[in-house]
């Protein structure tokens, strides 16, 4: 199946797959085995009803960014039967929810839903921002070579073919995936990089998704970027000693990781390992510790190539290529604090206006305070 984004979405669901207990990044609600048809209707009730309280904007998780469930098959289809009773919450589910899925009758976490927070849109926002002002200024970059004069006209072409989808969902036969944001030219094709965004899931998950989607892309999706702002809002909302620096806040881990599908120079055919997996170059940054300081000074690094699906690169000439790699989009800790000042307070102010502040709420800004706006 092809990959389908918030604007795209075909309205196709799986009708074989999933729920039986609750639940989320900090809670789990067991429900057990449905036994009696009154069992079944009321698991399907309370996941319709979740639904209905995120198309509302009304859904009151505790800093929940997923919430999932583990459900059979049958209750998949009676999930998707019990909504068409209601056109408008059909065409939200389909074509606006972000959730993902996978249909299997063992195991857990079949059916995933993110209901997302203001703080992480905006972060995702942002992260496109910083890639879309690189994209547009890639091309003054390159034209001001004069050795690139050659190839500026072929590399325009290519950069202006670059669109990004938001809130992206990527299916694959009896699998749904949900991505933050996704790059390629065309919406209906696997994108050949994503980036996916992640405020409490444990990075390890993170990270066997990245894995999957190149694996089942087979070598379309090439690159997986992962951005992981661990506990850092929560962190924020809580924490009760203040370190020696005027208004700020302590905070938890802040990494990422670029993991890319590894490719044949001379075939252009996907390596594999003796298992015949997909060989996978994983690469891991460490933007800030716990103690608010950077682990290393390596940025993480793409450049127009990441962006390019691999029929289209595979046929660019070599000096093209080289000229590609030599000018990189850059993410390093600067970055990373200039996303997360820009979106911390529009998820406080909206907190503040729900509920009564702390005692103490400090504008958190855990890197440079002066940091240049990018």
């Amino acid at each position: 199946m092809s990959p389908t984004n918030g604007e795209n979405r075909t309205g196709e669901a799986d009708s074989q797959a999933a729920a039986l207990s609750f639940s989320s990044a900090g809670s789990e609600f067991s429900i057990g085995t449905h036994t009696t048809e009154s069992q079944f209707n009321a698991r399907i009730e309370n996941l319709v009803a979740v639904i209905r309280q995120i198309k509302a904007g009304a859904y009151k998780g505790e800093w929940d960014e997923r919430v999932s469930w583990d459900i059979l098959p049958d209750e998949y289809t009676g999930l998707l039967q019990a909504l068409e009773s209601d056109q408008s919450l059909v065409e939200y589910f389909h074509h606006k929810l972000q959730f993902e899925y996978a249909a299997s009758n063992e195991g857990d976490g079949q059916f995933t839903i993110f209901p997302n927070s203001i703080f992480h849109d905006t972060i995702v926002r942002n992260v496109n921002r910083h890639v879309r002002k690189w994209m547009d200024a890639l091309g003054d970059e390159i034209g001001s070579d004069p050795e690139n004069q050659a190839y500026f006209d072929r590399i325009t072409e290519l950069r202006k073919s670059v669109k990004a989808f938001r809130a992206t969902t990527i299916e694959f036969d009896q699998e749904r995936f949900h991505v933050d944001i996704s790059y390629g030219d065309r919406p209906w094709q696997y994108p050949p990089l994503v980036i996916d965004v992640s405020l409490s899931r444990e990075p390890n998950d993170q990270k066997e998704k990245a894995r999957r989607l190149i694996r089942k892309g087979g070598g379309e999706i090439r690159t997986v970027v992962g951005l992981d702002l661990f506990n850092t809002y929560t962190a924020c909302r809580n924490i009760e000693t203040r370190l020696d620096v005027p208004n700020t806040l302590r905070q938890e881990r802040v990494r990422g990781f670029k993991f890319c599908a590894v490719f044949n120079d001379e075939s252009g055919e996907v390596m594999r390992d003796q298992d015949g997996q997909m060989t996978i170059e994983e690469t891991h940054y460490i933007f800030l510790t716990e103690d608010m300081e950077p682990d290393n000074e390596e940025p993480l690094c793409l450049d127009l190539g990441d962006f390019l699906p691999t029929h289209v690169l595979g046929k660019e000439s070599i000096q093209i290529r080289r000229c590609i790699g030599e000018h990189q989009l850059v993410i390093h800790k600067g970055h990373m604090d200039d996303f997360y000042a820009r979106s911390w307070p529009l998820q406080n102010q909206l907190d503040e206006r729900s509920n009564p502040p702390p005692p103490f709420v400090g504008y958190y800004h855990f890197l440079n305070p002066n940091a240049e706006d990018y």
